[in-house]
């Protein structure tokens, strides 16, 4: 039986941020949506990043940005979040907003976006 290698992360990139996906109980599955008492329960996600990154990128809470990741970009509007470690941008899997799946590249490691103000 022979060993995998240990995946290498690349270190984070000053010009980018690296994406953090989770998930939420209550989200646009199909148990969910289809019942109307859980339906309102699924959020809306929006990108959210730590106060100190929205300055170091000198874009305002609110604004829209283009997000570019390895597969594709989008556009969506950013939030500051003091529980969101400074150099990461969140989201949260299947709700309605800007889509993960869009950006993340599954072959590789780690998912590092560039933020553009629009």
């Amino acid at each position: 039986l022979t060993r995998p290698e240990p995946t290498t992360v690349p270190e984070p990139d000053h010009q980018t941020v690296r994406l953090v996906v989770t998930r939420s109980m209550y989200d646009r599955g199909v148990l969910t949506t289809h019942s109307p008492s859980l339906a309102p329960l699924a959020t809306t996600t929006r990108l959210s990043v730590s106060p100190e990154d929205l300055k170091r990128f000198g874009i305002e809470e609110g604004e829209k940005v283009r997000v570019i990741g390895p597969r594709s970009e989008l556009t969506t509007e950013i939030v500051a979040d003091p529980l969101t470690v400074s150099g990461t941008a969140h989201l949260i899997w299947n709700q309605d907003g800007p889509n993960a799946a869009h950006l993340i590249d599954v072959s590789q490691p780690v998912t590092d976006l560039k933020l553009e103000r629009r």
